[in-house]
């Protein structure tokens, strides 16, 4: 009896002290027939027609919206997969590496077996970037010009076609200047940017690099566009730090990441606020809605980084990308494709049980007093849209754990206070499904 009395104890004490994590169930490892290529880029050119870039002399094909791959065999040897873009099914932009250091852009309609010639570089230390393509029109490629040193100037230019590539044209430019004197000099580059093909809106991150006999130092700022990219003005203060790849942006906001926090901005020269300070990789699929790759675990939010819910990914997710509300992709380290159609989300929530219960009850939560997480069980007779929200002592709600349709049977629920930052008190949770209300008290102890 005493020995039960102990293990009831130390079964006390680990659930007064865990810290829940979820399962990713909604995440499924579809077939890669390319075991050994390593994954870049998805593209969509269809509601089922998918294509993958890999690092090889091939990509990956799909038919049924990414359910399974077949392996495709280019029709020409890429110097690298940085060096050439999808445009459309068969069209693809190509910038070879060219004996003469003058940059070309090629493109073909029919998967590399013969090649147009779009641009060419009339002189000498000239390059173009891969093209960036928003739609099968819509699209941009960076021109890089290095003068003659000593004293040599670099200039960099942004070009745009509205026509697949037919035509450039130079309207959006980005220049920079390098003093070459006493080896010190300031750098300014275009980095990352996302442009809407209807509104015309979209966000750039440019970024200032000073070199010194100190090193070099940088700071970034926010640049936006509201006519498709053919003029840009700032929008955002500097901000320390080479703040260079962007998450997330629409009509109105911008999400982008830097080397130890990730920031938002407005879009409208308002200042630039702390989104997260996160470790890791942001996706984020809307404004509200995103995911946090730390290294080890996935993490999702729907409330604009307030609040996170955690799993263990169980591989090393180096991309991820999300088609609407509903179908993302992720590719892993290990040359995996996983694959969500409603998604991708974490939930706390756990149906622990199908069978229809006899009445609507909701439980009290367990262990209690707790710290830093609880779990509450309730069950639902009939299915319902539930809620179920966390009041402290003054009324005021300090956490919504459940917000979403359920049918019925018997739940589970954990709430983590640690990440809602809650002193010790006495909370309130209540459960909302149809007619059926209930409330309990529980109590935070730290």
């Amino acid at each position: 009896m005493r020995k039960q009395k102990l293990v009831l104890m130390l079964v006390i004490v680990y659930l007064c002290f865990a810290n829940f994590s979820y399962a990713l169930d909604n995440w499924v490892n579809v077939s890669n027939p390319s075991s050994t290529a390593q994954l870049q880029k998805i593209y969509k050119f269809s509601d089922n027609v998918f294509y993958v870039k890999t690092n090889a002399n091939h990509f990956l094909k799909s038919t049924n919206a990414g359910i399974n791959w077949t392996i495709q065999t280019l029709l020409f040897n890429p110097y690298s997969p940085a060096f050439y873009e999808f445009a459309s099914e068969n069209t693809i932009f190509y910038t070879p590496e060219v004996p003469s250091n003058s940059g070309i852009l090629l493109r073909s309609t029919n998967l590399g077996a013969n090649w147009d010639t779009l641009l060419k570089a009339v002189s000498f230390n000239t390059y173009f970037s891969t093209p960036i393509f928003i739609n099968s029109q819509l699209g941009f490629v960076k021109q890089l010009y290095w003068g003659q040193s000593p004293g040599f100037t670099a200039s960099e230019y942004l070009l745009r076609t509205t026509n697949g590539g037919v035509n450039w044209d130079t309207s959006a430019r980005f220049t920079y200047f390098v003093s070459s004197i006493g080896g010190n000099g300031t750098h300014t580059y275009f980095k990352d940017f996302k442009v809407d093909a209807v509104s015309g809106v979209g966000f750039a991150t440019y970024q200032l690099q000073g070199s010194g006999s100190s090193g070099a130092g940088y700071t970034s700022h926010v640049m936006k566009t509201t006519n498709m990219g053919t003029s840009w003005f700032n929008v955002s203060p500097d901000v320390s730090g080479q703040y260079t790849y962007i998450s997330y942006s629409d009509t109105s906001r911008v999400y982008f990441q830097g080397p130890s926090s990730h920031l938002k901005n407005r879009g409208q020269q308002f200042p630039t606020d702390a989104l997260s300070t996160r470790a890791g990789l942001f996706y984020f699929k809307s404004a509200n809605e995103g995911f946090n790759f730390d290294g080890i675990n996935l993490s999702y939010t729907n409330d604009t980084a307030q609040t996170w819910v955690t799993a263990n990914f169980g591989s090393v997710i180096n991309y991820m990308k999300f088609f609407d509300a509903d179908l993302g992709f992720a590719f892993t380290d290990d040359n995996k494709i996983f694959r969500s159609s409603d998604g991708g989300v974490i939930s706390s929530v756990n149906q622990i049980s199908g069978n229809v219960p006899e009445q609507f009850s909701l439980k009290q939560n367990y262990p209690n007093p707790f710290n830093p997480s609880t779990r509450i069980n309730y069950e639902l007779r009939n299915a319902n849209y539930v809620t179920m929200k966390v009041f402290n002592s003054n009324g005021k709600e300090v956490a919504s754990l459940v917000n979403e349709n359920q049918s019925a049977g018997s739940y589970a629920v954990d709430f983590n206070t640690s990440e809602y930052n809650l002193p010790s008190g006495i909370y309130f949770y209540t459960l909302n499904a149809g007619e059926f209300t209930e409330t309990r008290k529980m109590i935070l102890i730290k």
